[in-house]
């Protein structure tokens, strides 16, 4: 399946006071736990980020991972999104936080296979809440 994973990584981390992408768990940042998870699973990562400063930080710890700046001056996860539909070559988008080190790869999978066919596939939990950033989407209908 041609799909590329959106990695949001753009948020001001204002409550948490540091960016929470880059806070090391079992020796390790965040993100890094994210994009290794996906990487034997997408074509390609996006990392969204919001400033020029981020994408210095982030290079340092993710080599060979496209890295971008939101698009518009407004900040958010739907502006992360849209930049990260906009960025992607895969036909579907694998949209995810950056501070989910213990996604699981099996989860993911069946995400993708689910959307084959559809415009999108976003879990929902049992109380009717979505998880609309651990979900896949159909990149052009989505954009």
């Amino acid at each position: 399946m041609n799909s590329s994973a959106i990695i949001l990584a753009g948020g001001l981390s204002k409550r948490f006071g540091q960016d929470k992408g880059l806070v090391p768990l079992a020796g390790k940042p965040l993100i890094k736990h994210v994009t290794e998870t996906v990487n034997p699973i997408v074509n390609e990562i996006i990392v969204v980020v919001n400033s020029e400063t981020q994408v210095e930080e982030f290079s340092k710890i993710l080599g060979n991972v496209k890295i971008v700046v939101d698009a518009w001056n407004t900040h958010g996860p739907l502006v992360g999104a849209a930049t990260g539909f906009k960025t992607a070559r895969g036909e579907y988008g694998l949209m995810l936080p950056c501070d989910t080190p213990l996604i699981s790869r099996e989860v993911l999978t069946l995400l993708l296979d689910l959307c084959i066919n559809r415009n999108a596939v976003i879990p929902r939990w049992p109380n009717g809440y979505i998880e609309p950033l651990h979900a896949v989407y159909r990149v052009k209908p989505a954009l």
